[in-house]
């Protein structure tokens, strides 16, 4: 009986384990199916918001550094900007001076070759129509035309893009593309490309298929108490070697350059030369297949042309290389062999200045134009040539009157051109402003890519 009761005992010990075991189990299995669904509803939520803002969306930056995303369907003259969007239930409303940047979506480039720079560092990319004693006259596609104040202009550039720049850098969009990094810490800050040693050379590439003569062009300054270091290479065959595997590559440093080739990633240096110490220069290098040759450039000197034995004929990629921290504020790819032209000179002046697209320069007393026509007055006499002779003209300083700006100004950028205007209106179609060099304006709403509210007392 003892036994039996004892067997029984042991029965229902076992079934209550049992029990106990399948009721942990359930519980477990339930709590990792709530916990699966806790992780797939997060996993959804996070996924529902974008890491990349579409580039079909506007944006606006309060200036609490608030963000929102949709579509900005206007800003009314008595101060409200009216954003449309899926999150929102009708329009969210927000007043101007609580506005800092509105960034719209854009992907349009500005037509015209010729570029205005205003005394305030206003710039317009346009066709130059006219030039008076007062006023300068332009046609743009931001803007139509424009009649500008005389005393308000910096600078007229004609012809500054020619139709052969293969490969331009936005960096002054806060854009590193068509350029992208292949390894290093690259990054675009304040309109320039910053390299940062982290360890590491880097090296950034652009595809572009090579078979006969091309340039390149970089802006570079050496920053953070490093020293120069840069390389470029043409004609690389392979991205993922900081020589291309084969190519043709120029090297420059803080007083010297080299120039050699790649072949199978053998590097074989041609060239070493000294020269002035640099910390910050405009380097150019050219290479043709056809003739084997590359001439090197920094500023204006030209560095000299050489021969590469054996050089490549075609290739895939241009590269540019730095091994020390470095801002770059312009890198370009240009088909054939060009030299730099002339940059404007940062000294006073008490007469205007022509740079010719020869190189010449002659100081003038005045100069006007008219269709494709310029008379220029010198101190010995009166000139008349045709326009395409003129590559720039600066106005002389001390007699520019900076515009001046006011709190509720805006900022309107595109892909060149910057204007500051009074702020009237912004539809779907265009933004209305003021400004006292130019009288009212109203500028292309699908060429702006952002609107900066100036915070000027």
């Amino acid at each position: 009986m003892f036994i039996c009761r004892s067997n029984s005992y042991k029965i229902w010990i076992t079934l209550i384990a049992v029990m106990s075991f399948f009721a942990v189990s359930s519980l477990a299995e339930i709590r990792g199916t709530w916990s699966e669904r806790a992780d797939g509803y997060e996993e959804q939520s996070d996924t529902s918001v974008p890491e990349e803002i579409p580039s079909d969306c506007d944006q606006v930056m309060t200036v609490r550094g608030d963000r929102l995303v949709g579509d900005v369907t206007g800003i009314e003259a008595e101060g409200v900007l009216h954003l449309a969007g899926q999150q929102f239930e009708g329009d969210m409303l927000v007043v101007v001076p609580k506005l800092q940047k509105v960034t719209l979506a854009c992907d349009a480039k500005e037509a015209g070759y010729d570029k205005v720079v205003l005394s305030n560092g206003d710039r317009i990319q346009c066709t130059v129509r006219e030039l008076r004693s007062d006023t300068l006259l332009v046609g743009t596609e931001l803007a139509g035309d424009l009649s500008i104040d005389l005393s308000a202009v910096r600078s007229i550039t004609l012809s500054l893009e020619p139709d052969n720049v293969l490969v331009d850098s936005e960096f002054s969009e806060g854009e590193m593309s068509p350029w992208r990094a292949e390894r290093g810490a690259w990054s675009v800050v304040d309109e320039a490309l910053i390299f940062r040693v982290s360890g590491q050379h880097g090296w950034l590439f652009t595809k572009l298929s090579q078979s006969k003569a091309v340039t390149v062009e970089a802006k570079v300054e050496a920053i953070e108490g490093h020293s120069l270091y840069c390389r470029f290479a043409l004609f690389a065959e392979d991205r993922r070697h900081e020589h291309g595997k084969t190519c043709v590559f120029a090297q420059f440093q803080d007083n010297n350059y080299r120039l050699g080739k790649s072949s199978n990633r053998g590097r074989n240096e041609l060239v070493s030369n000294n020269y002035g110490n640099s910390r910050r220069a405009t380097f150019r290098v050219s290479y043709d297949p056809s003739t084997g040759k590359a001439k090197l450039w920094r500023d204006l000197e030209e560095l000299g042309e050489y021969a590469v034995p054996d050089g490549p004929k075609s290739g895939n990629y241009v590269m540019f290389f730095s091994g020390a921290s470095l801002s770059v504020s312009s890198l370009r790819v240009f088909s054939g062999v060009v030299p730099p032209s002339a940059e404007e000179p940062d000294v006073g002046r008490d007469r205007d200045l022509i740079i010719f697209t020869n190189g010449d320069r002659v100081s003038v007393n005045s100069v006007t134009m008219a269709g494709e026509n310029a008379k220029i007055e010198t101190p010995f006499g009166v000139m008349d040539m045709p326009k395409s002779k003129i590559q720039r003209i600066l106005f002389r300083k001390g007699v520019e009157e900076t515009p001046s700006q006011a709190k509720g100004d805006v900022l309107a950028k595109a892909s060149w051109s910057r204007l500051t205007l009074q702020l009237e209106s912004l539809t779907g179609d265009h933004l209305i402003g003021k400004a006292e060099h130019m009288g009212k304006v109203k500028l292309n709403r699908p060429l702006i890519k952002s609107i900066d509210f100036i915070e000027t007392e």
